[in-house]
């Protein structure tokens, strides 16, 4: 019972600067995220929105006419 009490009381007592020192990662990462990473487009002529890949068009052409049966 006192091994159990001790264990209970180290991680309350361990919780403290566990959640503060998650806090300060997460500050300092929003922090260089905001001094580093821009707020828009390098260049001017830079889209807005993202264009649509011509990759993602599907065509049939390349498909066999014969179905296979079996």
């Amino acid at each position: 019972a006192a091994l159990a009490e001790s264990a209970r009381s180290a991680f309350v007592d361990g919780m403290g600067p566990s959640l503060l020192a998650g806090a300060g990662v997460a500050l300092l990462g929003a922090v260089s995220v905001f001094l580093y990473l821009p707020s828009r487009a390098s260049s001017p002529g830079a889209p807005s929105e993202p264009t649509e890949d011509p990759g993602d068009d599907v065509s049939l052409v390349d498909a066999d006419p014969d179905p296979v049966t079996a």
